[in-house]
């Protein structure tokens, strides 16, 4: 529940920001013909400021207003600095994307990593860049996404419709017009449009603030799906401030330094952040593509046959509410009807088992010719890895994966995806054909792992008593699950780990010496407990430690989420020795709760992961350490593997198997 509130949390941010950076995948067409005359006149005057401009600098802040506060997001910051002609720089809580007029550098400050690109003669590469980065920087349409666009009235024209002058308004002793309208809205709601308003100032038409109001269509999608959340209102608000125009600036100011712990790549394999010209890499690449065997919705059978000789597309799609096709129908049905004929299979594949007659019904009213089959167990999404969300995977005339689309087909990616096709179709290998290295499959693991759990804003303490002794890429991201050996002394008591359809043991010292070949699942992955048993207090005497949760006052779904937990320590009589209360901020618990001896002294230490840190808490009830542990914690074994007479803490986090040994100053 945890990781799904969080998620769903994170993809309403990536919406606010995204939003209007984005619509233009509902078409290319000119809006200027729905705006008044006044409309039309203070964006004519922006688009005139924006080309005499030289310099250029503000203070952004990107938020979203909402009485309903399980939804409630942190405000962001956004800065933007520009001097003509190519250099700007783009800083947010997320990350950066900066231009020293010879190549631009994207870091992604969450997954701790930025990719370089150098600038080409390509005259639209730039804009190209910029449109791919900025909604993820978290810069929707301010002065900074108009200025870096050759033509920013278009620009502005394409994302709003509809627009005029409805009032003027005072921001900062600013005197702004009030423009009034509407924005296309994204994800599930891609095919609806939202109130939006835009405060322009009279005196050179730039931008102050762009609200977007999702109010209505949330309470909507409330109802439908049931939820008990309440709220008036929900608004994505982008305030531009602090405003300085043609003042000089230092060059250096545009020069990226990598922050401590940065780390240089080639590729971004992250969902969001893919943004080649064409299809992505992945693990599947130049491998020959997933055998299976699935029933369309009109009763025939899909299978990899149907690609024997052809370029096809697999194509994962989905159905909201059983009411509405998710977006990308539309434009898999014009690659469809454009290379039908010269040799193209498109399959579509539904995640779950929607209602047969309405998905037949909705089909039919897309005008869907295409065959789309359901995938009730999610085994064929998996096989093709593209279980983290939709996508389609392309495949080449001999039956090769040629790389994979992750997300909802828009008009840009569309655009690429028929580029690709008739390289297949004209017997072309692509670059996503070429298969990830052992490297660069870990990268890919990395990369996503990082992404999805975020950075890590704990407060370390004591953090180098504990050491990482050794680390081990023994699980992916698929069906992870542990077992634990046991036997008599002499087997070295290796820790067992589940890779797929494997088991590995894992030595004290980090080889791994033995697989087995396995089919069903075994054992639970989550290993939570609200109470351990050991030698507790000063004394070291027999007792338990007692994890007790601390309710909220917010009420969500009809119950109070936690903020934080109580640990008591008993002795064996049920007396208090210590207590100590935890605060958190995701309405989570700790997790994996050990005692066990880790300095060799009398007395265990209470173990246990919180808020993405390990915390040790000795004898006394003081939190000793604070580990920050990147990822989230899956399960973790604290015991003295390697019999030294002090315990060892195994951890297991997305995709990394690590051991740390605990040493305390004497």
């Amino acid at each position: 529940m945890m990781l799904k509130q969080r998620w769903i949390s994170a993809g309403l941010a990536g919406l606010a920001a995204c939003a209007v950076a984005h619509a233009a995948d509902k078409g290319e067409g000119d809006n200027f013909e729905t705006y008044s005359p006044r409309a039309r006149a203070i964006i004519e005057k922006m688009a005139k400021t924006v080309e005499r401009l030289r310099s250029y600098e503000d203070q952004a802040t990107f938020r979203m207003e909402t009485d309903a506060t399980s939804f409630a997001q942190e405000a962001q910051d956004v800065s933007f600095v520009y001097m003509h002609p190519n250099r700007f720089r783009v800083k947010s809580q997320i990350g950066e994307l900066a231009c020293d007029g010879e190549q631009v550098t994207i870091y992604m400050k969450h997954m701790r990593r930025y990719k370089v690109v150098a600038l080409t003669d390509d005259k639209g590469q730039l804009e190209t860049l910029v449109s791919q980065h900025s909604g993820a920087m978290g810069m929707s349409v301010g002065n900074g996404y108009l200025i870096l666009s050759k033509t920013p009235q278009k620009k502005l024209a394409k994302h709003f419709r509809n627009l005029d002058v409805t009032g003027r308004d005072s921001l900062d002793g600013d005197r702004c017009l009030v423009l009034e309208g509407l924005s296309a809205a994204l994800g599930a709601w891609a095919d609806r449009d939202v109130p939006a308003t835009i405060w322009m100032r009279e005196l050179d038409g730039l931008v102050r603030r762009v609200e977007l109001d999702f109010s209505e269509m949330m309470k909507e999608q409330m109802k439908a799906s049931g939820a008990s959340i309440k709220f008036e209102e929900y608004r994505f608000v982008y305030d531009v401030g602090e405003l300085r125009l043609n003042e000089k600036l230092d060059a250096d100011r545009f020069a990226f330094e990598p922050p401590s712990g940065a780390k240089k790549v080639e590729e971004f394999h992250s969902t969001w952040l893919h943004t080649a010209d064409g299809a992505a890499r992945f693990e599947l690449s130049g491998k020959s593509a997933p055998d299976f065997e699935l029933e369309t919705v009109h009763g025939e059978i899909v299978s990899r046959s149907n690609f024997e000789g052809k370029v096809g597309v697999v194509a994962f799609l989905s159905i909201w509410d059983n009411r509405r096709l998710s977006p990308g129908f539309d434009e898999l049905q014009k690659l469809h009807e454009t290379y039908e004929g010269q040799g193209l299979v498109v399959i579509g594949v539904m995640r779950g088992n929607p209602a047969k007659e309405t998905l037949v019904e909705k089909l039919e009213e897309a005008g869907v010719t295409f065959p789309v089959a359901t995938d009730p167990g999610g085994d064929v999404i998996s096989e093709f890895r593209c279980d983290r969300g939709q996508g389609l995977v392309l495949i080449g005339k001999s039956g090769a994966v040629q790389g994979r689309y992750v997300g909802f087909l828009n008009e840009q990616t569309a655009s690429a995806t028929a580029k690709d096709i008739e390289k297949l179709l004209g017997g072309e290998e692509l670059g996503g054909a070429k298969p990830l290295t052992d490297t660069e499959l870990e990268e890919l693991e990395d990369q996503y792992v990082v992404h999805y759990a975020g950075a890590n804003d704990v407060e370390p303490l004591n953090e180098d008593w504990l050491h990482e002794a050794w680390a081990v890429r023994a699980l992916s991201r698929h069906q992870q699950y542990w077992n634990r050996g046991s036997g008599p002394r002499g087997d070295d008591l290796g820790l067992w780990v589940r890779h797929r359809d494997r088991l590995r043991q894992v030595r004290h010292d980090g080889e791994v010496v033995a697989e087995i070949a396995v089919g069903e699942m075994t054992a639970d992955q989550f290993g939570q407990s609200t109470f351990v048993a050991g030698h507790v207090g000063v004394g070291g005497g027999l007792g338990a430690v007692l994890m007790k949760p601390i309710q909220g006052e917010e009420e969500q779904h009809g119950y109070r989420p936690p903020v934080g937990a109580t640990f008591t320590a008993v002795d064996k009589g049920g007396q208090e020795l210590w207590s100590l209360e935890v605060q958190g901020k995701q309405h989570q618990l700790p997790q994996h709760i050990f005692l066990a001896d880790l300095d060799g002294r009398r007395g265990d230490e209470l173990v246990f992961v919180y808020g993405q840190a390990i915390h040790v808490v000795d004898g006394k009830g003081e939190v000793r350490v604070r580990k920050a542990c990147e990822g989230w914690a899956a399960w973790m074994v604290v015991e003295d593997r390697d019999r030294d007479n002090r315990a060892e803490i195994y951890l297991r986090t997305s995709g990394r198997l690590q051991r740390f040994d605990y040493r305390p100053g004497r």
